[in-house]
């Protein structure tokens, strides 16, 4: 078994209603997990499996693959973004799914207030 750094993109309804309110460019968020599987193949199938239930629990307007969202596989983990915040990955098996609502873009910010990592 072999465990990949997966990220993906979403957004969240309120996220583009603001972009279009303001006029501001849109930025969709990212997020990343790790995944065990037997293969590349494999756990990208998962993470997209993954990142498409999420996006439809957050925006339930729009499909994640059909919003032009992208999923992959960080092929070098350490410049990833993710320095000094690895403790927030999770960690998860092929067929098994995250807690979702660790997911998010509020969850991280939690995550960093309660370790003091205001930096990363």
């Amino acid at each position: 078994m072999h465990t990949f750094l997966v990220s993906f993109s979403f957004h969240e309804v309120k996220d583009r209603i603001l972009a279009e309110m303001t006029k501001a460019p849109f930025e969709p968020q990212q997020t990343s997990l790790y995944i065990s599987g037997e293969n590349e193949e494999e756990v990208l199938g998962w993470a997209h499996e993954v990142a498409s239930t999420f996006m439809a629990r957050v925006n339930e307007s729009e499909g994640w693959a059909q919003a032009g969202h992208a999923c992959w596989i960080e092929k070098d983990p350490a410049s990833a973004g993710w320095e000094g915040a690895e403790g927030f990955l999770q960690a998860i098996r092929v067929h098994e799914y995250p807690d979702f609502d660790a997911l998010t873009h509020e969850a991280y910010v939690d995550w960093l207030e309660e370790h003091g990592n205001f930096d990363v």
